[in-house]
């Protein structure tokens, strides 16, 4: 009979049968809370609402000037400096103080009077006021010249694009390039191992042409290795402090390459023979010229895709653009308020990526200077980064042990990769660009393939960290370089 009582029925049977008891008593009884559950109550609220502050500070923007700084805590009625904080510390503080005051949604109009505009201009002004400054007639100069070459450069790209996305026998032609890339990628497995220094290695690159790799270690020294026997052709010392990365020039004559230390300079080396000295059949090398300005660690250096000009990126917050003849800095720009860790550029040469250890990416348009883009997805360091030879993808590399790729067209990220089982160390386009390589702490090389990142190879050889990685030119062959102080073909 149960079954076929429906609704107020079904309830008034159910407390006639004793299965719901309902007190008729309106003198009900409530327990109070203890002391300690009450404090308990009290410091989970504190603590959700400290992450939820948190959380929200990282997406709030606020100038760099001290002195505008120190107005906006006072207007907020906050003290303006506290005792041992320096100026990085004040601007989270201010973060932190403007999140809370959103979040209690107290001060509503306070904070619009100090804001005094919309949101959006906000952003913009403080953008503006942050990274811009007046360039000089070199910059100008030399932004020029950078402009001239990006359209050229872009120009070919999407006519060669469209030239193959047109033709139905060229685009099977590319595929069928691909696909046999794929099948040699999975046959790939170690070819030699050599050692490359005392110390462990921390970075190696191939030249352009394939015909010398170039490692750096936690020593100071730098080696050139020809790829073909693996003999050391040339040795370079200089450096103070561990060498942190490596780049060749891609353009001219593929003997010249630079270097970054820990010791706060970039040093620019030749193989040309006019600064070299032999001992034993190797060439000792002398830097050609020493890039000096940061004020702290040089993290990384790349060269421009025109070859005239290098960036370098360092622990004191920017990153900086110099011209290698003379020497001299045309660009110092900031905008980071961690150290940056990472730079890399786009191959039409219009666009840098900066990365630094919180894990955010800045994407900078060199022709006229300004911030276009920024991602936020890493949580922890940007160790190394890389640009698609299609132009609109890059690829970064984090402690967090995954490798994210950023759409700038969609100006969000376009997938990503937990690639491995610890922090990731490098990042590597082949040279089509269909190819992806990572290194990690883990102890391997992945190798993708970037048209659906599907996993082609896992390389394993090295005994402990791998520090790094690269390709030929050719495709057809990869180094790496490991904790262990060897460097390896595949």
């Amino acid at each position: 009979e149960m079954n076929t009582l429906l609704g107020n029925e079904a309830i008034q049977a159910a407390i006639k049968a004793g299965n719901i008891n309902i007190s008729n008593n309106n003198n009900s009884e409530y327990l109070q809370l203890s002391e300690s559950s009450k404090y308990e109550q009290q410091l989970h609220q504190e603590t959700l609402k400290k992450y939820e502050t948190t959380k929200r500070a990282r997406t709030i923007l606020v100038p760099t000037s001290i002195d505008e700084i120190k107005s906006k805590l006072r207007e907020l009625g906050h003290p303006i400096t506290l005792f041992g904080e320096d100026h990085v510390d004040r601007r989270d503080r201010l973060r932190e103080v403007i999140a809370a005051l959103e979040i209690d949604d107290e001060h509503t109009k306070k904070i619009q009077k100090v804001n005094q505009t919309q949101v959006t201009e906000t952003k913009v002004k403080v953008q503006k006021e942050i990274t811009y400054s007046n360039a000089s007639d070199l910059l100008i100069t030399a932004r020029k010249y950078i402009s001239e070459f990006s359209f050229n450069q872009a120009h070919e790209r999407i006519i060669n694009t469209k030239r193959i996305r047109e033709n139905e026998e060229l685009q099977a032609i590319e595929d069928n390039n691909v696909l046999n890339l794929y099948d040699h990628t999975k046959e790939l497995a170690i070819n030699c191992s050599q050692v490359g220094d005392d110390r462990p290695l921390s970075i190696i690159r191939y030249s352009p042409d394939g015909k010398y790799i170039s490692t750096g270690s936690l020593g100071t020294i730098v080696k050139v290795w020809n790829s073909s026997n693996q003999s050391c052709k040339a040795t370079g010392g200089g450096h103070e402090e561990r060498i942190t990365s490596i780049s060749w020039q891609p353009k001219g004559n593929n003997n010249i390459f630079a270097s970054s230390s820990a010791d706060k300079t970039c040093k620019i080396w030749s193989l040309n023979g006019n600064n070299m000295e032999v001992d034993n059949n190797e060439e000792i090398l002398q830097s050609v010229t020493t890039l000096s300005g940061h004020s702290s660690v040089v993290s990384s250096c790349e060269f421009h895709p025109m070859g005239q000009y290098i960036g370098t990126s360092s622990h004191d917050y920017t990153i900086r653009l110099w011209d290698i003849e003379t020497g001299s800095e045309l660009l110092l720009q900031d905008g980071h308020n961690r150290e940056v860790t990472n730079l890399s550029f786009q191959l039409d040469g219009s666009l840098v990526l900066s990365g630094d250890i919180s894990g955010l990416v800045l994407i900078w348009d060199l022709r006229s200077g300004q911030c276009i883009q920024n991602f936020q997805g890493h949580i922890k360091k940007i160790v190394r980064s890389s640009f698609n030879i299609n132009g609109f993808q890059a690829a970064t590399c984090s402690v967090d042990n995954l490798v994210r790729i950023w759409d700038l067209r969609k100006k969000k990220s376009a997938y990503v990769l937990p690639c491995h089982n610890n922090a990731v160390t490098d990042v590597r386009y082949s040279q089509s660009g269909e190819l992806l390589a990572t290194s990690s702490f883990d102890g391997t090389i992945k190798v993708w393939g970037v048209r659906d990142y599907r996993l082609l190879n896992t390389l394993n050889g090295h005994l402990g960290k791998v520090m790094s990685c690269d390709y030929s030119s050719d495709e057809r062959y990869m180094c790496s370089a490991g904790f262990d102080r060897t460097f390896k073909i595949w």
